[in-house]
């Protein structure tokens, strides 16, 4: 079976939206990259799933370890100029 339409109705729709913009504001992510992340997720999971009462938990799971394998897998930021490379700081984007 192939997903043709993502949101069965708007009530599923709202549900995950609100899960989406939860997400992005817990993570600090901006909520267009949680949205495409999601969605791949969402997409993939509805594909296979037999019962879907719980496509929101496992959508939201598989967004977490997508971002914690991609953070994971990132180099170490480079301290600004004037900071040893020891000492801590916060980079510009994690500031927002």
């Amino acid at each position: 079976m192939v997903v043709t339409t993502l949101y069965e109705n708007d009530g599923e729709k709202n549900r995950h939206r609100a899960a989406i913009h939860a997400l992005a504001r817990d993570l600090s992510v901006p909520a267009d990259e949680i949205t495409r992340l999601y969605e791949e997720a969402l997409t993939e999971l509805k594909d296979r799933a037999k019962i879907k009462n719980f496509l929101v938990v496992f959508a939201i799971r598989r967004v977490r370890q997508l971002l914690k394998t991609t953070t994971e897998s990132s180099p170490a930021p480079t301290p600004p100029p004037g900071v040893r490379a020891g000492d801590r700081f916060i980079r510009a984007a994690e500031a927002r």
